[in-house]
């Protein structure tokens, strides 16, 4: 797969126009990144990132502060919007920002559905040209009957829907602003810069 992968990046390059450097950006990368960081904090082991210290991922920090006051999913939406808008993956045409409640429907036959049917509360994500895309889902994962790491990109969890408004274009940025200057950056983009090469640490 890597070979086919590498074949066909270099196709890219010399044949096709891109706006990306295909070599350097994956797509996924910044997705996986931030679902990580949520899963660690849900589960509260964070072994996967022993090979950086934590003075320099300060976003162990962040995520674990984040968790435990409330808002996991703000943290998390608003940081991956921050990280695919600077690698212009998307911009505000195509990606939003939405707040709102999340709410799902046990299935048939469930312990929890012979109980009560459904559970709701409130959540963030974003969407890109109008599909979700959610890397904390993993907040509900009791109800899914898994510990497994995962997120949403496109397709909905059966019996799972979500309800909200999609919010102004400066909205998440207020987040992220706020959020840097709590770890001690001046700017969002430095901010941002620095997750950014976090996000490309693999675990050796």
């Amino acid at each position: 797969m890597e070979k086919v992968s590498k074949e066909v990046l270099q196709k890219f390059d010399k044949d096709w126009i891109t706006g990306y450097d295909l070599s350097d950006i994956d797509i996924q990368r910044n997705i996986v990144y931030v679902s990580r960081l949520t899963h660690c904090a849900l589960i509260e082991d964070f072994s996967f990132f022993d090979g950086i210290s934590k003075k320099e991922n300060f976003a162990l920090k962040e995520v674990k502060q984040w968790n435990v006051d409330g808002g996991l999913c703000i943290y998390s939406s608003v940081l991956l919007f921050g990280l695919l808008s600077y690698n212009r993956v998307s911009d505000y045409s195509f990606m939003k920002y939405h707040q709102g409640f999340y709410d799902y429907t046990f299935p048939d036959g469930s312990l929890p559905k012979m109980l009560f049917p459904k559970t709701i509360g409130l959540h963030a994500w974003i969407s890109i040209n109008g599909s979700a895309v959610d890397p904390s889902i993993m907040q509900l994962r009791e109800h899914f009957g898994t510990d497994e790491e995962f997120y949403i990109t496109g397709k909905l969890i059966d019996g799972l829907e979500y309800h909200g408004y999609q919010e102004k274009d400066l909205t998440p940025f207020s987040y992220i602003e706020a959020i840097a200057e709590k770890s001690g950056y001046i700017s969002i983009s430095g901010y941002i810069i620095i997750i950014n090469y976090l996000s490309r640490w693999r675990k050796r």
